[in-house]
């Protein structure tokens, strides 16, 4: 979900921040994941509900009347972030369902709120994304992965769909272990299943 939804941010010129949340149930885990999410390119954080000074500062730090908006799956914490930087309880939050470990959903609409000075929207969240459905085109794709367009420019081919081509950067980086292999996988997965949903 995270990466398809950093491909659309990228097509309509949306800046993501990454935002891992609860990350004190596996602080190991949540570290690994910020770094490779950092390493691509992007402002990642990651915050608990007593640790989430550093992004609330960086939201701070944003232009006058910015609109911030929070996206992603259901029980992951998004209303919980959004009343930590109004510094009120305006939104329900559900609780934690002890067998998945996840916040139950409670944001139903989205809702405009006024912060400190701008905007932030909340959410209802999701469980499903198909990009095709959307009309991603499957040569979009790499937009979603800057740290793979950066090292694009140095494949043998212009038109290189960095799976299997001689030559290719991105594939020589992957077998130096310097992009992730996780990230990669997904990569091609998304290339195609729009590539066999294309029109």
């Amino acid at each position: 979900l995270l990466d398809k939804l950093l491909v659309i941010l990228a097509l309509i010129d949306v800046k993501p921040v990454v935002v891992f949340t609860k990350s004190d149930l596996d602080p190991s885990y949540s570290e690994k994941l910020v770094s490779v999410y950092k390493n691509a390119g992007y402002t990642v954080f990651g915050v608990s509900e007593n640790n989430s000074d550093e992004l609330k500062d960086y939201i701070l730090s944003l232009p006058e009347n910015f609109c911030i908006s929070f996206a992603g799956p259901s029980g992951v914490g998004k209303s919980t972030l959004c009343n930590t930087i109004l510094e009120t309880g305006a939104m329900e939050v559900g609780l934690i369902s002890e067998r998945l470990k996840r916040g139950k959903h409670t944001t139903r609409h989205v809702e405009l709120f006024e912060y400190a000075h701008g905007f932030v929207l909340d959410t209802p969240g999701f469980t499903s994304l198909e990009l095709f459905e959307l009309g991603v085109d499957f040569r979009n794709v790499i937009l979603g992965y800057p740290e793979f367009e950066r090292l694009a420019v140095d494949c043998q081919y212009d038109d290189c769909r960095h799976k299997n081509e001689k030559n290719c950067a991105v594939i020589k980086a992957l077998n130096c272990a310097n992009i992730d292999e996780g990230r990669y996988a997904r990569y091609v997965d998304l290339y195609d299943d729009l590539y066999n949903h294309r029109n």
